[in-house]
């Protein structure tokens, strides 16, 4: 019982650190992208856009990627998915308090 506890949360943390990298990575998307755009706000949206696209496009592909390399495991899944997510939720509460 243990040993399947202790393999499940070593399946569970090489999901999050996946994960981690993949918001990192979608991050400096963001902040390159931001840069890009200085303070020209008529270009924002459009490089905006093409920003999240490119977000949700590595979403999907570090999935897929964790699901074919990683295994098959629900697992691994469910933590590159928090792995993914919940770096963003953090960001977000820090702004709102």
């Amino acid at each position: 019982m243990v040993n399947s506890m202790l393999l499940w949360l070593l399946k569970l943390g090489k999901g999050l650190v996946v994960g981690l990298i993949g918001t990192g990575v979608k991050l400096s998307f963001t902040k390159r992208a931001l840069g890009k755009v200085g303070d020209d706000h008529e270009r924002l949206s459009g490089v905006l856009v093409n920003c999240y696209v490119l977000r949700h496009a590595l979403n999907i592909a570090l999935l897929l990627l964790a699901y074919f390399l990683l295994g098959k495991d629900v697992v691994v899944l469910l933590g590159v998915a928090l792995g993914l997510t919940i770096p963003e939720f953090i960001l977000h509460l820090r702004k709102l308090f």
